[in-house]
């Protein structure tokens, strides 16, 4: 998922903190990113003042001329139904179409990875690692489930020769991830 030559990236559900912290990823990383959600909030503002280009229409009409293209990567959330325009836009097209959890999955492929998981405390061990590694100058790349307080953003990269990220459980997304590293909090 880290390539020389950037991609298009849209993000349906952009403005969910597993989202964000995605999109983030790919701007840090050169790729062109754009987004829908169905409400704006503190989370698509920040995204928007990073350069995100964001709607809240699901019409096809309100995706761009650049957005229309087959070549465009589409994330999308588990909680944005099947039967949404645009995700059903994309599907007939052909787009490649992943659930966030499955591009989580593919960025962490074949790296050392961190995966914290339980019933509770998952989104404060992923910031108490994401604090150490970050202080101890680790090389890392972390994916949180929520935001350190006074920051924007639930998205930490100093490198990628660690990935720290939260495995939800929801929609058993936490299956798709192979970690080196698996942290179970509680259960």
């Amino acid at each position: 998922m880290i390539k020389k030559n950037p991609d298009i990236y849209y993000f349906i559900g952009i403005g969910g903190v597993g989202m964000s912290s995605l999109a983030r990823f790919c701007l840090s990383n050169g790729h062109q990113v754009y987004g829908y959600d169905k409400v704006f909030s503190a989370t698509t503002k920040n995204l928007t003042d990073l350069g995100i280009s964001i709607t809240y229409d699901s019409s096809i009409k309100a995706l761009s001329k650049k957005l229309l293209s087959k070549e465009v990567k589409i994330i999308y959330t588990p909680a944005i139904r099947l039967n949404h325009p645009q995700l059903k836009f994309y599907s007939k097209q052909g787009n490649q179409i992943l659930k966030r959890a499955e591009f989580l999955s593919k960025i962490c492929e074949n790296k050392k990875t961190i995966a914290i998981a339980g019933t509770h405390g998952k989104t404060t061990t992923t910031s108490i690692l994401t604090h150490i590694f970050s202080m101890t100058n680790q090389s890392f790349t972390s994916f949180m489930g929520g935001f350190f307080k006074d920051e924007c953003s639930n998205f930490f990269k100093t490198g990628f020769d660690n990935f720290i990220v939260e495995a939800d459980e929801y929609d058993r997304s936490f299956l798709k991830l192979h970690p080196t590293i698996a942290c179970i909090t509680s259960v």
